[in-house]
C-alpha cells in the first residue's frame, strides 16, 4: 500500500474567504459583529508558517500538525473592531451551527501524530501584525 501524509492546520491568516474581511465589511455596513459563540475558540497560523510546514514534512507519514496558537474570536473580533475604529460594535449571536465545536481539535485520542500543537492563545499584540 502507499503511504499518506496528512496536515492538518487552523485558519490561515491571509488566505482567501478570511474572516477580517467579512467581520470589515459587516462593521462598515452595520456596526455588528455576527458571533456564533462567546466562547469560540479557533487555531490560526501565518500563510508563510503553513507553506513552511508543508514543505518540511513533504518526506514525513502520518498526521502532521503543527504547534499554532489558537484565539478566542469574540476577543479576536472586538480587538479587531477597536483596530478599526470600531468602538463599540453590537454584538449578534447567531449560534453554533450544526457539527460544530465551540473548541475546535486538530488531534484526536486514536490518532498517533509526528507533530503536534500547543494549547497556548494569542495575545491581542501579537494577533494584530494579522490584521
Amino acid at each position: 500500500f502507499p503511504s499518506h501524509d496528512i496536515g492538518r492546520y487552523g485558519n490561515v491568516f491571509g488566505s482567501n474567504g478570511s474572516l477580517f474581511k467579512t467581520l470589515l465589511e459587516n462593521l462598515k455596513a452595520t456596526n455588528t459583529i455576527k458571533l456564533t459563540h462567546e466562547e469560540m475558540t479557533r487555531f490560526f497560523i501565518t500563510i508563510e508558517d503553513a507553506a513552511r510546514f508543508v514543505a518540511s514534512n513533504l518526506s514525513s507519514t502520518g498526521l502532521n500538525v503543527p504547534q499554532m496558537k489558537s484565539a478566542n474570536i469574540k476577543e479576536m473580533m472586538l480587538d479587531y473592531a477597536k483596530f478599526h475604529g470600531f468602538d463599540n460594535p453590537k454584538i449578534e449571536i447567531i449560534g453554533i451551527r450544526a457539527g460544530e465545536k465551540i473548541h475546535e481539535d486538530l488531534i484526536f485520542t486514536n490518532e498517533k501524530q509526528i507533530n503536534s500543537f500547543n494549547a497556548e492563545r494569542f495575545t491581542n499584540e501579537e494577533l494584530r501584525k494579522f490584521y
